[in-house]
């Protein structure tokens, strides 16, 4: 099973990522939203949305 060191992407990357995401969404850019989610995806890493945030996983 691949752990983050074998995906070339830091945790620190990710937590940016996922926030800057936050903000596309507070701003109703959901296109924007939507091209980190698949940018993260493509990276292996699988977002989880819930009523306390956004979590994520390894695929």
């Amino acid at each position: 099973m691949a752990g983050l060191a074998d995906l070339e992407i830091s945790k620190d990357e990710i937590e940016t990522l996922i926030n800057e995401r936050l903000v596309a969404r507070e701003n109703k850019d959901f296109e924007r939203g939507d091209q980190i989610r698949t940018q993260l995806e493509e990276r292996g890493i699988e977002l989880l949305d819930s009523r306390e945030g956004t979590s994520w996983k390894l695929k």
